[in-house]
């Protein structure tokens, strides 16, 4: 045993549902491929515990770099290949998340970090930074923000008052009668330069990667990015917008005050998101849309020429 991980024999036997091991493996980690949770591509060290619910995913799963284990339904249990560790479960989702809590709390499952605060960081002695974060010179860290663990703060990063960077949001899975709420195990970087506003959050990540915010962004006051996002360089995220789970910007995108991207979007470089706009497609590099939910700018410009027109003027206006 290493000093990161266990065995699938330390941690099965935790989990509530009908689940029983059939063979034992090593796992250090979930992985950020589970269908279904839009995170994305993962490419890291051996270790992986993932869990596929019909055949079809089994296929896919089996390809992923550094899987060790999988939990899957007692259909499948013949066809895992003998290389793989294999839990059995009448409910492989919910055993799976159960396992992920147990890794993330009590062996040692997390974002890969050099912690460590330099000398030439402004820290307010009214903030909270927790052990295991990692802070360059020129960071600036406001009244009242908290730098949870797992987060990286690059060099030159400003953390304004009451900002959260790191925090545990709500993600969770439920089934009759219960309800599990998700360790988040991931992290969160902040490119250089970056500025957080008054009141922000940054959700770190579910799974043992990183939310990741680019060099030069702005994110507004008491705006909300959540796990698994990945925020460009040189983005403008105005206060009070909402940017939902792994989330992709492109660089140089401007999303303006009060906009919501629904989860699993991607926004392209340079695109531009009108104020209080609900966004619930992905977009292509440099378009401009608007309005709820949203639509291409030019159409919802058309549309609101053609409702003034309808509309009759009242005093006042």
């Amino acid at each position: 045993m290493t000093a990161l991980g266990a065995l699938l024999a330390e941690i099965a036997p935790a989990a509530p549902e009908a689940a029983s091991l059939r063979r034992d493996a090593e796992v250090s980690r979930t992985l950020s491929t589970v269908p279904g949770d839009g995170a994305g591509i993962d490419d890291g060290p051996p270790g992986g515990l993932g869990f596929v619910m019909d055949a079809r995913r089994l296929a896919e799963a089996e390809a992923l770099p550094g899987l060790a284990a999988l939990v899957v339904p007692g259909a499948l249990v013949d066809a895992v290949p003998a290389r793989l560790g294999v839990v059995v479960s009448d409910d492989p989702e919910m055993t799976f998340w159960t396992l992920h809590n147990r890794l993330a709390e009590g062996h040692g499952m997390g974002p890969p970090l050099e912690p460590g605060i330099d000398a030439d960081a402004e820290i307010d002695p009214g903030a909270r930074v927790e052990a295991g974060c990692r802070i360059e010179a020129g960071v600036e860290v406001g009244f009242g923000a908290v730098i949870r663990r797992g987060a990286w703060l690059r060099a030159g990063v400003v953390v304004q008052e009451h900002a959260i960077v790191g925090h545990g949001a709500f993600f969770t899975r439920r089934r009759p009668g219960r309800r599990l709420r998700v360790t988040h195990a991931g992290g969160v970087e902040i490119g250089e330069d970056a500025e957080i506003g008054a009141g922000a959050v940054v959700v770190r990540a579910v799974h043992p990667t990183t939310t990741r915010v680019g060099a030069r962004t702005l994110l507004g006051t008491r705006i909300i990015v959540s796990h698994g996002c990945d925020i460009g360089e040189d983005v403008s995220i105005g206060g009070g917008a909402v940017v939902c789970g792994y989330a992709r910007v492109g660089p140089g995108a401007w999303i303006g005050p009060g906009a919501t991207i629904g989860d699993r979007l991607s926004i392209g470089a340079g695109a531009r998101v009108a104020i209080g706009a609900t966004l619930v497609r992905s977009i292509p590099d440099g378009a401009a849309y608007s309005g709820l939910f949203a639509r291409p700018h030019a159409v919802m410009r058309d549309m609101s020429r053609a409702l003034r027109d309808l509309t009759p003027e009242t005093p006042g206006d």
